[in-house]
């Protein structure tokens, strides 16, 4: 089973990403899942969609450990996050004790939330999700 931080790297090894980015691919690959991946993230309706607070405490966690980086920024929310060597060989290892699918799934989400502009993103997860849209503060991307 793959802990919270393999799916962080597994998704930065893919691609840099910022937070809102990360947490919205995280979200994405436990929606097209099913809505059920044991020891995931848990996802509440907050202000851009759907939130996982325990989402920074993970990258807190991981930057110490030296498995990913953020370049500084005038906004943390925007700067994206890199994995180190350390955290290639982490999430190396979480790749093998991941199934093909999954992988998949994670390659394909990683490239998809990189592609998207901030309010494409959030309608893609509206439309997906419109019960985790229920207190956006971006009236005007709810369904």
């Amino acid at each position: 089973m793959l802990k919270r931080t393999d799916w962080i790297l597994l998704l930065l090894r893919e691609k840099p990403l910022d937070r809102i980015r990360l947490m919205k691919a995280l979200f994405l690959i436990w929606l097209r899942s099913g809505r059920n991946i044991p020891g995931f993230f848990e996802f509440v309706p907050y202000m851009y969609g759907p939130c996982s607070f325990d989402l920074y405490d993970e990258i807190d966690r991981a930057g110490q450990d030296r498995l990913l980086t953020q370049v500084p920024g005038p906004n943390p929310r925007w700067s994206p996050y890199y994995i180190t060597e350390r955290g290639k060989k982490a999430a190396d290892q979480a790749s093998q004790d991941a199934d093909a699918a999954t992988l998949r799934l994670v390659r394909a989400v990683a490239q998809e939330v990189s592609e998207l502009n901030f309010h494409n993103l959030l309608q893609r997860v509206y439309a997906e999700a419109p019960d985790f849209a229920t207190n956006t503060v971006v009236r005007a991307l709810r369904q």
